[in-house]
């Protein structure tokens, strides 16, 4: 960054995440982001920028699964500043918001399960433990 830079923090954040979800996705990556974004997720910079078709074209997958679109998800709140975006590459097959004080903390809970193929593929790879040593305590 320079020294003299004055653009927006929240701007840079936006542009540089975006910046770095696009490189991953050009690499094949499948994508999830769960963010307090502190500002409405559909009418604001990052819900647009996330959503965006001719971008990274992910959705917003509570509401996108529900068919309706969140409400507020602060306590004190009226509108929603928390998300969880996916890339359509994965697959919801469950997606709910909990109500206000259900888990730790002032903003409402997400529950959003995935289909493990999705995820992971249909043939992950095996992890093979490391073979290991017995411990010896008669060396000095």
């Amino acid at each position: 960054m320079k020294e003299n830079d004055v653009t927006c923090p929240r701007t840079r954040f936006t542009r540089d995440l975006v910046r770095q979800l696009k490189s991953w996705r050009e690499e094949g990556d499948r994508l999830i982001v769960c963010m307090d974004a502190n500002e409405d997720i559909y009418k604001k910079s990052i819900g647009k920028e996330l959503t965006e078709t001719n971008g990274l074209s992910m959705r917003e997958v509570v509401g996108d699964h529900t068919g309706r679109p969140l409400g507020a998800t602060f306590f004190r709140g009226s509108k929603p500043i928390d998300a969880v975006w996916t890339t359509p590459d994965l697959e919801v097959v469950g997606a709910c918001v909990m109500p206000a004080g259900f888990g730790v903390g002032d903003h409402r809970m997400f529950v959003v399960d995935f289909r493990v193929e999705s995820l992971v593929g249909a043939a992950p790879p095996k992890i093979v433990c490391a073979s290991s040593r017995r411990l010896n305590t008669k060396i000095p």
